[in-house]
């Protein structure tokens, strides 16, 4: 599976969007915060995401050069995320317009990693 850094990077981000979930069920569960709670869910599951790309999808050592360039490259797509489901929801169902939205950032996410963060 070395050559397919693709399979590998969906791999890691189902493996941290788990754990985002299984820290935000812990927190409803035991009826902490919910907003700091979800924001350390959020936080969990990045690092997650950050360590297991860096050595299980592209095979790189872990700096703060790239840590910052990972937080960069999160928040951007994560604001386009917003931005493009905003705009697709005045015109298609939430479903569609979530799974667009989805697909775009997460695959600008894995060519900034692959080309600019862990190269």
């Amino acid at each position: 599976m070395r050559g397919f850094p693709l399979i590998r990077f969906i791999i890691v981000g189902v493996g941290a969007s788990a754990i985002t979930f299984a820290v935000t069920w812990c927190i409803v569960v035991f009826e902490y915060n919910l907003l700091i709670g979800s924001a350390i869910a959020a936080m969990a599951g990045t690092c997650f995401s950050f360590i297991g790309n860096a050595h299980f999808t592209f095979s790189a050592p872990i700096s703060a050069d790239k840590a910052s360039k990972f937080i960069l490259v999160y928040l951007l797509t994560g604001m386009l995320y917003a931005v493009l489901l905003e705009h697709l929801l005045s015109n298609m169902h939430l479903l569609f317009a979530f799974l667009i939205s989805l697909l775009v950032t997460t695959v600008i996410n894995f060519l900034a990693q692959r080309y600019w963060i862990f190269r």
